[in-house]
């Protein structure tokens, strides 16, 4: 089996327990109004194709995409999209029933954009979802390389140049290497509870015996 089989079989064990608590929180809204608005930011159709069409359409469920860069709806019946910066969302206070958030917040930059990221996520909805990878998981989730992310950039920039990682190819220009190395930047359990102003729960998703990924919630 590939390495790339390998990695997507998991992404997708993975994508499917937490569309378990989606699934679950978008029960609860709809119980409660018979329709439901979710804005996912940074997001694609791609992740929900996990979920049955059916499931959205009998809910009412109606999903913007928010994304930087520009994106072709395919099923306009459930989806629309809206061209944005997550950090300063062009929306209402509590404009969506729902906003998600799925390994985003860690590629935004600074931590001072990680917190205009979470008071965004916030502000725009009244029930929020955001999930990250653990910076404490022996594996880092886009180099699937030991400990990458707390390793020194230099000795980054050195793997990155001479090998293949997980998501990131080999680069051979020195500025493509450097965006990888500054491309995502994980949080621990305490920084993104902080980053919500300690409110919600965390969800830890256990692999084996550690803490893959992060959830927040206020939805459970």
């Amino acid at each position: 089996m590939s390495k790339n089989l390998i990695k997507y079989k998991i992404g997708k064990y993975f994508r499917i327990k937490r569309l378990k608590i989606i699934k679950k929180i978008i029960n609860k809204i709809f119980e409660q109004k018979g329709s439901v608005n979710i804005i996912d930011i940074g997001g694609s159709e791609l992740y929900w194709e996990l979920v049955e069409d059916n499931f959205l359409e009998s809910r009412n469920v109606k999903i913007t995409l928010l994304n930087l860069c520009n994106y072709n709806v395919i099923n306009k019946n459930i989806f629309t999209y809206a061209k944005g910066n997550g950090c300063a969302l062009k929306f209402d206070e509590n404009e969506f029933d729902l906003s998600f958030s799925n390994s985003v917040i860690e590629h935004v930059g600074s931590y001072h954009n990680m917190i205009k990221f979470a008071d965004e996520i916030k502000r725009v909805a009244k029930i929020f979802y955001c999930q990250t990878p653990n910076i404490w998981f022996p594996l880092e989730a886009h180099s699937w390389f030991p400990y990458f992310q707390i390793m020194p950039d230099p000795l980054k920039f050195y793997l990155v140049t001479k090998f293949n990682l997980g998501y990131y190819t080999r680069q051979e220009n020195d500025i493509d290497a450097i965006k990888i190395v500054t491309d995502a930047k994980l949080l621990s359990k305490n920084l993104l509870f902080s980053f919500f102003k300690k409110k919600g729960k965390i969800i830890n998703e256990k692999f084996l015996f550690f803490n893959k990924s992060l959830i927040i919630t206020n939805g459970l």
